[in-house]
């Protein structure tokens, strides 16, 4: 067996003996929470719940197990996943770059209002600091909705989750995921542990 041929049979090998992300179909996974923990609580108590009650939520999610952690996504190269990558790109702009590439992150008929934040100078400086002070990431998962997904960040103790929309065969940052309680649910799910 030739040298080229020994190195494809491994790499079939070690493509079936190691699990991949990438291949990796999300499973429906429950998430409960107390109302009170909730950011949009206002709307579960709208619709009868008080706020020592418990709220369930089902979505399709990914877990990373064990969880990425990026200790400075400026010496990240790339994940299996297009998600993650934009995350770490859209942080990186974060530090490194000027308004114009944190913008091209965002989904375009959202750009508008983000600009208008980005070009006030204490703004920008300020979220320029505030990366500076945390330049790593840890990501938990992907939760997936309708039209969006959501990539959940554990930051200083607190999940939060950054929305993703697709379009223009890629993802954008959004504001508006398809069920922002869905997803309050998840982030109150995710803090108590």
């Amino acid at each position: 067996m030739s040298h080229s041929s020994s190195y494809v049979v491994w790499s079939v090998l070690l493509l079936l003996w190691t699990p991949s992300v990438a291949q990796e179909e999300p499973e429906p996974r429950e998430f409960r929470a107390v109302v009170s923990a909730v950011r949009l609580n206002s709307e579960l108590i709208a619709q009868g719940k008080k706020l020592d009650d418990d709220v369930t939520v089902t979505l399709p999610a990914i877990f990373f197990e064990p969880s990425l952690v990026i200790s400075d996504v400026r010496d990240f190269q790339s994940h299996a996943r297009d998600e993650v990558n934009l995350v770490v790109g859209y942080t990186r702009a974060n530090l490194e770059g000027q308004a114009s590439d944190i913008l091209a992150f965002w989904a375009p008929d959202e750009r508008a209002d983000k600009s208008e934040l980005l070009d006030d100078p204490e703004i920008f400086k300020n979220n320029r600091e505030l990366h500076l002070r945390n330049p790593g990431l840890t990501i938990l998962g992907l939760v997936f909705q309708d039209s969006t997904v959501t990539v959940l960040l554990k930051r200083s103790n607190m999940v939060l989750g950054i929305n993703l929309v697709s379009a223009e065969d890629r993802f954008f940052l959004t504001d508006h995921p398809s069920d922002d309680l869905e997803i309050a649910i998840v982030e109150a799910s995710l803090n108590k542990r």
